[in-house]
């Protein structure tokens, strides 16, 4: 059965607020040809079992709609939470996912990041396109 795959910044627009996001580390155990193998380890399996005992919704999705890159598959780990500091939520899952003062997953292997929605405005408006 095919699988509708959106766009990070698709996500975020749909949404309405900035997105937060799980993928590989650039570098990492995973390399570009392999960029969803990540999706199936067991870092992910964890991230996603936390995510499902929260109550947080969460679904997969590829790079940004004008990467300049034309990829198959997913790539990226999306949340529906909002990135807010004061959301009791959001702090919980930042206390499980940064174990270091630095901000550096438990996961060397995964990185957390953040689309604003300005930049996700941006990149739907930087061409035209038939398909969102």
């Amino acid at each position: 059965m095919p699988q509708l795959i959106e766009y990070l910044d698709v996500v975020a627009r749909r949404l309405g607020h900035d997105l937060l996001f799980f993928g590989p580390m650039p570098g990492g155990l995973f390399d570009d040809d392999s960029h969803a193998d990540w999706l199936r380890a067991p870092a992910a399996d964890s991230i996603r079992e936390w995510l499902d005992a929260a109550g947080v919704a969460h679904g997969i999705c590829g790079p940004t709609s004008n990467s300049g890159w034309i990829e198959g598959g997913p790539k990226y780990l999306y949340l529906e939470l909002p990135y807010d500091a004061d959301n009791a939520d959001y702090q919980r899952l930042c206390a499980f996912v940064q174990d270091h003062d630095d901000g550096r997953t438990r996961w060397p292997e995964i990185r957390f990041c953040v689309l604003t929605l300005a930049n996700a405005m941006k990149a739907g408006a930087d061409k035209d396109r038939v398909f969102d």
